[in-house]
């Protein structure tokens, strides 16, 4: 591994639901509920007075985590009491000394111990293992010095604002994801040091644009009025000034004039906000809407600078004005009022539907994990449960899942009960819900906290499912867990108990993993099947507590990361690499590059594994096409040539990949992965050895349509809520598909072409 430290270990994957067309703003206000005032109590949790005062859950506060326990303070953080996000892009900036690197895509802003913060746009290069990594050349360096003081002002969904202050004036500095242009403004004067400067002008009056050479190649300033320069060789004093904003960034080629308007437009309007909006359709797409709000508000054209997946969902029709090469390659530019991205359904079920022929009744109870206390292992056993528990009462085997729905219930009790473990407690620095006993680093680095609380959450919903008045002991406690790792900006009734912003990037269009740390190659995430089983769990509970409109953000987040699995953690064709002697996975993805190993294991298998645990209904997502399937088929060619057959490690996990790649049950190793029981990896196996995925359906959210071996459509219909609901399916060639949902339902229905 290339960094120190860690983030992730192993097991989950996602799922999420909803039906209706509904609109989510992410970091803005919107006709939601309202975030709690200050010492009221709504559906159990009591907001305190500031984040270092432990809420209430159901009438008992929270206890105080322990000193050695928990993260460093956010002494940079000058928002007063208010929670504090992790697991952001940026989140490191709040700790201090100074800022992390942060990478902002396109551009990187970092600090030596110093005080010198460099400013560059990186690129993509690609190791001798075939995996991204990138190539960082300064374009100028600001001269803060040793004694500068950071402090974070202001944040929206994909942007952090900071202000330096040095013994020559205060700069405002503001970074927005996707845009190719560092916005700066303030008093006193900013020094830079512009390696291979030549072309900058100090004689233009007025908002004026001037493009320049640097080391790293064209660059440009942008300015709202006229900017007082003073240059000596590579040095520049700018006078900062009030009311005059500038704008740095590359200046690559294309439509030139069209480019240095929208460099004019941003140091001229100042960013008042960045707001994601979320729409999930009736047949189960995904609108997703990602603006910056300046000047009066909405409406200003501005640059982007696009991910793949934005050029590949890309739904508003902005033509590139030009490209950077960034760390994914060529970034299309754009200039648009907002990015509007459309994503069709994946397949989202909620409950394990019995494929035909299945057999439950062999099963062993002692085939299960062994229990455990701690925050991810015995999360995962209780969500390990809950998945068997499932799969037995889809079956009909009603007595032994009743024993598993004791158990779980019993450990969740535990859970939401005051001076047990595992029990809440409360990280007073950041504001957060932290599980004890803490594992990797839950508590010291608030690292993972929905790869870990997703098996809460998600074991609570099956018992929920089952067994409605369990609904009012575990309420509070599990939607304080989901505010916490999501972000109350989606759980608005939890409002300033838990930061707005979870571990979400609406930009990236997936989830981080990193807590509050500061990684010099940026953020990074492993599991992304556990972080969509996060959001999958999320919205099941919401549907099993009936509260749909609660469900909804999760459902889109869960269709968007599932699309973006297939970029870099299981890549599909058009994105893997053409020479097939590179692994066609990869381990840990980084803002910056993708490593080729785990933080726990170097082998292949923990690699391709870890982008499958947990296996269940919302392992389905991960597939929602034939090139997903086909990539199975690639992945497994490699490792018959390549891998050893990738069964030295967790071989009865990797066979559910292998049944969708169509190949037999794979020989059994050494090293099974523990929480994949043999129940429910067969109930997995019998669903793609007797139907496959039927292409271009849409569905509503809890309902898929396969095709059978006999060539004949059935749709698998589930409903975890006590209300029965319509659901139906879309398909370009054929007659719609509608059915009604019964309450707490998981049912196969014939479909009539």
């Amino acid at each position: 591994m290339n960094e120190g430290g860690h983030s992730r270990r192993w097991l989950v994957v996602p799922l999420l639901v909803l039906l209706l067309f509904v609109v989510f703003r992410g970091c803005s206000q919107e006709s939601t509920p309202e975030a709690l005032p200050e010492g009221h109590e709504e559906q159990g949790v009591t907001r305190p007075s500031d984040r270092s005062v432990p809420p209430s859950v159901d009438g008992n506060r929270l206890e105080i985590l322990d000193a050695a326990s928990r993260p460093p303070v956010p002494l940079q953080w000058q928002s007063g009491g208010d929670p504090v996000p992790f697991g952001q892009w940026w989140s490191g900036l709040a700790t201090g000394p100074g800022i992390p690197s942060l990478w902002a895509q396109p551009l990187l802003l970092r600090m030596s111990d110093d005080g010198r913060f460099d400013l560059s746009a990186p690129t993509q290069t690609t190791r001798a293992d075939g995996f991204r990594d990138s190539t960082v050349v300064p374009a100028l360096f600001f001269e803060f010095g040793p004694d500068a003081s950071v402090q974070v002002i202001d944040h929206g969904s994909f942007h952090v604002r900071l202000v330096v202050a040095t013994d020559d004036g205060e700069v405002t500095i503001t970074m927005v994801q996707g845009s190719p242009f560092l916005e700066v403004e303030g008093s006193g004067t900013l020094t830079m040091t512009v390696p291979a400067l030549n072309g900058l002008g100090t004689a233009a009056s007025g908002p004026t644009l001037d493009r320049f050479s640097t080391a790293a190649g064209p660059w440009l300033l942008a300015s709202s009025g006229t900017p007082e320069l003073s240059i000596d060789g590579d040095h520049v004093v700018l006078e900062l000034a009030p009311g005059v904003r500038h704008a740095l960034g590359p200046a690559p080629r294309g439509n030139e004039a069209a480019y240095d308007a929208a460099a004019l437009v941003v140091a001229s309007e100042p960013l008042i906000d960045t707001v994601e909006l979320l729409t999930v359709a009736a047949n189960g797409s995904v609108r997703q809407v990602l603006q910056q709000q300046r000047g009066t508000g909405e409406g200003t054209a501005v640059a982007w600078s696009l991910l793949p997946h934005h050029r590949d969902f890309l739904a508003n029709g902005a033509e590139p004005i030009g490209a950077l090469n960034s760390v994914f390659g060529a970034s299309p530019i754009v200039v648009a009022t907002e990015l509007v991205m459309e994503y069709p359904a994946v397949p989202i079920l909620w409950g394990a539907v019995s494929p035909e022929g299945f057999d439950a009744t062999a099963i062993d109870l002692g085939d299960l994990p062994p229990a455990a206390l701690g925050s991810y292992f015995g999360a995962k056993h209780a969500a390990t449960s809950a998945v068997v528990h499932d799969v037995l009462r889809g079956a009909g085997a009603d007595d032994e899942a009743d024993l598993l729905l004791d158990s779980m219930s019993a450990t969740l009790g535990s859970l939401v009960t005051p001076n047990t473990d595992p029990q809440l407690m409360w990280e007073p620095g950041w504001g957060s819900v932290v599980v004890t006993p803490a594992e990797f680093g839950a508590g010291v680095e608030l690292n993972d906290h929905h790869l870990q609380n997703g098996y809460w959450v998600g074991a609570a919903a099956s018992v929920v499912v089952a067994d409605p008045t369990q609904r009012s002991l575990l309420l509070g406690s599990i939607d304080l867990l989901i505010a916490d790792y999501a972000g109350a900006a989606v759980v608005p009734h939890l409002g300033g108990i838990v930061s707005d912003q979870g571990t979400w990037s609406a930009f990236a269009g997936h989830s981080w993993a990193s807590g509050v740390g500061g990684f010099a190659a940026g953020n990074n995430l492993e599991s992304v099947s556990e972080s969509s089983y996060a959001w999958w769990a999320a919205a099941k509970w919401f549907l099993a507590t009936d509260r749909p409109n609660l469900a909804e953000p999760f459902v889109a987040r869960l269709t968007i990361e599932s699309w973006l699995t297939g970029y870099e953690w299981l890549p599909t064709a058009a994105n893997q690499s053409d020479d097939p002697m590179i692994r066609p996975w990869s381990g840990v993805v980084w803002a910056s590059k993708t490593d080729p190993g785990t933080w726990f294991d170097s082998s292949d298998e923990a690699a391709l594994g870890i982008r499958l645990l947990p296996i269940g209904p919302q392992s389905f997502s991960r597939y929602p096409n034939n090139d997903a399937v086909k990539a199975t088929e690639t992945r497994w060619s490699w490792c018959d040539e390549h891998g050893s057959g990738c069964i030295e490690r967790w071989w009865n996990l990797l066979d559910t990949d292998a049944a969708v790649a169509g190949l037999p049950t794979l020989v059994a190793g050494d090293t099974p992965e523990e929480s994949t029981t043999d129940l429910v990896r067969r109930w997995w196996r019998s669903h793609w050895e007797s139907s496959s995925v039927a292409e271009g359906w849409q569905c509503s959210a809890g309902t898929m349509i396969r095709q059978t071996d006999n060539g004949q459509l059935v749709a698998l219909v589930s409903n975890p809520s006590s209300k029965a609901s319509t659901v139906w399916c879309v398909h370009d060639n054929f007659v719609p598909f509608e059915t009604i949902a019964e309450p707490r339902s998981s049912i196969v229905v014939p479909v009539t072409r």
